[in-house]
């Protein structure tokens, strides 16, 4: 199982991506460390989870599985309902959420 990927903050600039999931929840209220949700970016969506980036007249369009995600031209993105999107965990979400599958990360 996926979690969802949040940076475990080791100093101001230095950071760790780690997987979490609901039952990590605990621990990480225990935890001294900083946890930060992790921004979208392209290279994030097409490298790292395979989606196909298409380039538009307006924007730039992300699909995987069905999926569609936009990013627009003031560098949001969003989904076909305007569903706001600013970090990866909450892709990873609306992706199960529409696939019934966990995003998974290619290797």
């Amino acid at each position: 199982m996926l979690g969802n990927r949040v940076r475990l903050m080791l100093n101001h600039e230095d950071y760790r991506e780690i997987e979490i999931s609901v039952f990590d929840i605990k621990d990480i209220v225990d935890d001294n460390g900083i946890y930060e949700p992790i921004p979208i970016t392209d290279e994030l969506l097409t490298t790292k989870f395979g989606f196909e980036q298409t380039v538009l007249s307006d924007a730039i369009l992300f699909e995987l599985d069905g999926v569609s995600i936009y990013k627009n031209e003031d560098g949001t993105y969003e989904n076909d309902i305007d569903t706001k999107f600013e970090y990866i965990h909450q892709v990873q979400n609306f992706y199960q959420a529409s696939t019934l599958k966990e995003l998974t990360i290619l290797e």
